[in-house]
């Protein structure tokens, strides 16, 4: 942990420096198609109602999750250097369906005080909303031609905004709804991630494409998901452009 505070106070740094020393200033949005990847270390997971006729339900399948969302919007800020070099600072808002193969499984008595067993499978849904700030630098390579290409590198935050198991995929007694949501609830509330990608810029519009994988734990119990990677192709456009530096072209 001590070595991921000294890179956010060294991007920090950097950050202060560009706002004074920075020759343009720019702001833009991105759109994203992003692959989520979350996997597990436990390929299913079995949550037990001892208070609910001996019901349960087993979670299978969750060792990798996928999930394609398109066109998450971004906003960003940068911090220009002689057309070579910047730094940016952007939050994103993603929103999200994550989708659980579950068998369900109930034991109760019937008239005749036999023990009956009735087993379903099912869906189960829920809903992940969560916003990413992150701060990155990049690199152009060829700042004189018309189509510049940019490597970049950085960190991110992401924020969990909300988890919500989606009650009408639950098949159970209205009771179980709390224990499922609470128990498939386990990512945490922050994490950190690292970024790097390439982009390519064409006046003022800007194609990339970029991976991110988290660097510290994303579960508060230790129990499902224990990486959560991305993958994202964007396009983005800078629709401010303010220099810092009289006379200076781009």
């Amino acid at each position: 942990m001590l070595k991921l505070k000294n890179i956010i106070l060294f991007f920090v740094l950097l950050l202060t420096i560009s706002s004074i020393k920075a020759q343009y200033i720019k702001a833009g949005l991105r759109f994203n198609y992003i692959n989520y990847n979350l996997a597990s270390n436990n390929n299913s997971v079995n949550i037990n109602f001892s208070n609910l006729n001996n019901s349960s339900i087993i979670i299978n399948d969750i060792e990798k999750t996928n999930l394609n969302i398109l066109f998450t919007p971004e906003l960003f800020i940068k911090y220009d250097f002689k057309n070579y070099l910047f730094i940016e600072l952007s939050s994103q808002y993603n929103s999200a369906t994550i989708y659980y193969n579950s068998i369900i499984s109930e034991e109760y008595l019937d008239k005749n005080n036999n023990i009956v067993k009735k087993e379903d499978n099912n869906i189960i849904e829920s809903d992940l909303k969560l916003i990413t700030p992150s701060i990155k630098i990049g690199f152009r390579l060829l700042k004189t031609k018309l189509i510049r290409p940019t490597l970049f590198a950085g960190i991110s935050m992401p924020i969990k905004l909300d988890y919500k198991v989606n009650e009408n995929t639950i098949l159970l007694l209205p009771e179980s709804y709390d224990i499922v949501n609470n128990s498939l609830n386990t990512l945490n509330k922050t994490y950190y991630a690292y970024k790097a990608g390439i982009e390519f810029q064409v006046y003022n519009f800007m194609f990339g494409a970029l991976v991110s994988k988290n660097i510290s734990d994303i579960n508060n119990s230790g129990l499902y998901y224990n990486s959560f990677s991305t993958i994202e192709i964007y396009f983005a456009y800078n629709f401010i452009n303010l220099s810092t530096v009289k006379k200076q072209n781009e």
